[in-house]
């Protein structure tokens, strides 16, 4: 090969080496200067649903119950979320129940407002606006938190999702009967009876988390144990009655009445552990929501009160600037400044 073929496949090999980080580099600047994707729930509410195939359709059908409060906003605008539930576990002569009321006011996709409450003198309040958020237990002050992390979305999705709860207590089974179209609200929607399906409407498919299977002792698990698991993998619904109301327009839930009962079997004496679920709720959409910082709320913390007074007490304070890492003596009887 002569000297100028040599120095041109050399140029050659060069440009090609070159071109190589360039056309990664476009990919990367295509990647991070191209437009955000739309928030799922948004894309998901692009997407039309037809209120008349509901009956037919069990995929369908298990979205539209398990529709969340993002969803609902894009579909529906701002509107005012109230549910009430209750639930009676029962196993022989035991008998454990529980009973909670819920409320959503959802104003945009960032703002809302959240209230729960129980009968086990319980409940929680969150208010999330765009850029902060404020949350207290019963019988507390709010308190600002400045690194919400997400915590607040998944309250209001936790507190939204009271039909969904139901439905995933029945197996995903709960279907849906074509009765006749009212007005709920002021708004067009078609009513359902609900009723329980042979099987599954929709398969969630694998366990995403791919967990290894259980171990337990050589004896096996104990009772109380061994009931839950068998609830959890064994249960089956037994009777479901209620309606459901479906606004025709966006295909939101607007009104819920369910009544259900799910059984799982106990031990070898045929009897069943029993769960009893009542759930009555209800969406009304609004022109405004109006979301505020509350008047009095006490400010974020890096560190809880009652954890760094614990650390006091036992002076396991922070080490001072000098680097002593040696906990402060306690001061002897009768002498305040601990001196000798």
């Amino acid at each position: 090969m002569s000297i100028r073929a040599r120095a041109v496949a050399v140029v050659a090999a060069l440009l090609a080496l070159a071109a190589c980080p360039d056309q990664v580099d476009r990919a990367a600047k295509q990647r991070i200067f191209s437009p955000e994707e739309p928030p799922k729930a948004k894309l998901a509410a692009a997407e039309p649903i037809d209120v008349d195939k509901l009956a037919q359709d069990g995929d369908l059908t298990w979205r539209v119950l398990a529709m969340g409060a993002p969803e609902a906003f894009e579909r529906i605008g701002p509107f005012k979320y109230t549910a009430s539930a209750s639930y009676q576990w029962s196993f022989g002569k035991d008998v454990v129940a529980f009973s909670e009321k819920r409320s959503v006011d959802q104003a945009s996709a960032a703002e809302y407002v959240v209230h729960t409450e129980n009968d086990k003198d319980g409940g929680l309040d969150v208010i999330r606006m765009s850029d902060r958020t404020f949350a207290r237990s019963k019988y507390h002050k709010f308190r600002e938190r400045k690194r919400d992390r997400g915590q607040s979305d998944l309250v209001r999705d936790d507190a939204f999702a009271a039909l969904h709860s139901a439905q995933s207590l029945l197996s995903n089974k709960l279907a849906l009967t074509r009765d006749r179209v009212e007005d709920v609200g002021g708004r067009h929607a078609k009513r359902f009876g609900l009723m329980v399906a042979k099987e599954a409407l929709h398969s969630l498919g694998p366990d995403p988390w791919k967990l290894p299977q259980i171990q337990y002792p050589a004896g096996g698990p104990d009772q109380p144990t061994k009931r839950r698991a068998d609830f959890v993998n064994l249960r089956q619904p037994k009777d479901v009655s209620g309606t459901v109301w479906i606004d025709v327009e966006t295909g939101v839930p607007l009104k819920v009445e369910l009544t259900a009962t799910v059984a799982a079997p106990g031990n070898e004496t045929d009897d069943f552990a029993t769960l009893t679920l009542k759930i009555e709720s209800e969406l009304k959409p609004v022109d405004k929501v109006e979301v505020a910082a509350p008047a009095e709320f006490l400010p974020d913390q890096d560190r809880p009160t009652g954890v760094a007074a614990a650390l006091e007490r036992f002076d396991m304070r922070k080490p001072d600037a000098g680097g002593a890492g040696e906990p402060k003596p306690k001061p002897s009887e009768g002498d305040e400044d601990g001196e000798n």
